[in-house]
């Protein structure tokens, strides 16, 4: 991109010296040919030359003066060039600006993608920690589920065990509990 703006702008600047060098030569050489010519007219005018020499300058001067129309038209072909040019280093310039924006936004957008995505990397992380700590959550409620369950076995056996220890005091009490020496084992506790 700098390397075509950079032609442009010496395809410009060479332009514009060009068209500079060219206007103030042309402007040069028309006043030397306008003197020339006058000094010819003049001298042809002085001399009394035949109407041949008049016929002659005349022409001379036409096309003297075709030339320099002719140069007029060139030069303003130039401007109208540089004009187009400095129109297309501006449009350059535009899809330059236009580019480097581009550029900067796809920058942050690529950064806030990688934030995104080492932001969704810790969050997993963050899960999987707590679906460990869950499942060691669950072991752990299995474990004193298990655990209840045996204590509480445990204290219906002794429960029972205490009954059938109750029921024999009272048979050797002699039916000191008006039971007349029978009990009853009930597993409620």
């Amino acid at each position: 991109r700098e390397s075509v703006q950079d032609q442009v702008e010496e395809c410009l600047q060479a332009l514009q010296d060009r068209f500079e060098r060219g206007s103030s030569e042309l402007q040069e050489d028309t006043r030397k040919r306008l003197r020339d010519l006058e000094g010819q007219v003049g001298r042809s005018i002085q001399e009394g030359r035949a109407e041949q020499r008049a016929a002659q300058v005349a022409a001379e001067v036409g096309l003297s003066a075709q030339r320099l129309s002719d140069q007029l038209e060139w030069l303003q072909a130039i401007e109208a060039h540089t004009a187009e040019l400095q129109q297309v280093a501006a449009s350059l310039q535009r899809v330059d600006d236009a580019a480097q924006e581009r550029a900067t936004r796809i920058e942050e957008i690529e950064a806030g993608a990688r934030y995104s995505a080492e932001s969704f990397r810790s969050l997993a992380d963050s899960f999987a920690l707590l679906r460990q700590r869950a499942s060691f959550r669950e072991d752990e409620t299995s474990s004193m589920r298990a655990k209840l369950q045996e204590l509480s076995w445990d204290v219906k056996v002794a429960s029972q065990g205490f009954a059938t220890i109750q029921g024999a005091f009272s048979l050797f009490s002699g039916g000191a509990g008006g039971t007349g020496g029978t009990f009853v084992i009930d597993g409620s506790g």
